[in-house]
């Protein structure tokens, strides 16, 4: 193991390689929103008989979420920010499920008409959490949306596909780990459009109002809000403190486990005295004290976090109580709720070697 081998030379590249990830779907996002709505009118126009009511959303956003977590539980996963590259066209095919289930969700509560590339790419920003750049408007029970010009609509996507290409490379084990990575990503992918399916719907469920006025400068207080949100916490410390525990949860750690802790510390973007002392923490018999305060402020990083620990936990097949009762634990601190817990825990379904 090469545990100091990270150089000055590698972190260019490393943000070079995130760089080019953002880029690239950022291409491919362009015209999806046009391409989602015209293919979508198209087909419901055909197919009246088929429109969807608000008590079948439940049937959309499940088969939307199953059918995302097959696509990348089957994508050859390379570790690393590079590796992501290789599966940009599966990533593509998520995001364009995730948008045709947001029309549908748009569709099945009276909303067809409004549902234009522009409105449909806003909602989509916003289920996405990646902000509005001022596009949408929430008073009470009211929903105003406005146009975007073809300036901010550039800038709307390219918020949306670092937001994207953040999330694809917060996990742990999504980054570093060929196989369980695959697992990690087709749970979190699972997850996060159940979370999209949420927010599109808590939008569509008010009076939903599309306004004729064109927005071209982003406001003043959504900039401050984005370059709050863009900032990358490196919670890397806190995630493999956690994950050791998770590992001995049952009295011991195999040399298989040892292996596989020991890679994500090397991986790890964190100072080598850190890593040393992580290290050092994997020879203790005690269990590691963490602080949870700062994370759990963090809902995508806590939700991630999780889902980490899960497929670390069910890489071996098998889901011990010991660890299932400890990530419960875990996920209580964090205030995940117990809906979403048990969620994440049932994502991670895929066998691991």
């Amino acid at each position: 193991m090469q545990l100091f081998s990270r150089s000055q030379d590698t972190a260019p590249s490393n943000e070079s390689d995130k760089g080019k990830l953002k880029q690239q779907l950022e291409e491919k996002m362009i015209g999806l929103f046009e391409q989602v709505t015209s293919e979508k009118n198209k087909y419901y126009q055909e197919n009246s008989d088929k429109l969807p009511a608000p008590q079948s959303v439940p049937s959309i956003v499940n088969s939307c979420a199953i059918q995302n977590a097959v696509i990348s539980g089957g994508a050859g996963l390379v570790p690393g920010p590079l590796g992501m590259l290789a599966v940009l066209p599966e990533i593509a095919l998520i995001v364009r499920n995730q948008l045709s289930m947001v029309y549908d969700i748009g569709l099945a509560y009276g909303h067809g008409k409004k549902l234009n590339a522009d409105v449909l790419a806003s909602v989509f920003g916003f289920a996405l959490g990646s902000g509005t750049l001022g596009l949408i408007a929430i008073h009470g029970q009211k929903v105003l949306v406005k146009r975007a010009s073809l300036r901010l609509m550039q800038k709307f996507v390219q918020l949306m596909a670092g937001k994207i290409s953040q999330r694809l490379l917060k996990s742990m084990v999504g980054k570093w780990i060929p196989v369980a990575g695959a697992v990690a990503l087709a749970a979190w992918s699972k997850f996060s459009t159940h979370a999209i399916a949420g927010r599109a719907k808590s939008l569509f469920e008010k009076d939903f109002s599309v306004l004729d006025e064109f927005l071209d400068e982003v406001a003043e207080d959504e900039q401050t809000t984005n370059s709050q949100s863009d900032t990358d916490q490196n919670f890397d410390d806190l995630k493999i403190k956690a994950l050791i525990n998770l590992m001995r949860i049952d009295g011991s750690i195999a040399d298989e486990e040892q292996e596989y802790i020991a890679l994500l510390i090397e991986k790890a973007e964190i100072a080598d005295e850190v890593k040393l002392e992580l290290i050092e923490n994997m020879n203790q018999p005690n269990k590691i004290k963490i602080d949870y305060t700062e994370i759990k402020e963090s809902p995508e990083d806590s939700v991630g976090l999780i889902i980490d620990m899960v497929a670390l936990a069910k890489r071996d097949n098998e889901f011990h109580i010991s660890e299932r009762l400890y990530i419960k634990q875990v996920g209580k601190i964090l205030n995940i709720s117990a809906s979403d817990l048990e969620e994440a825990m049932s994502s991670v379904q895929l066998s691991v070697e």
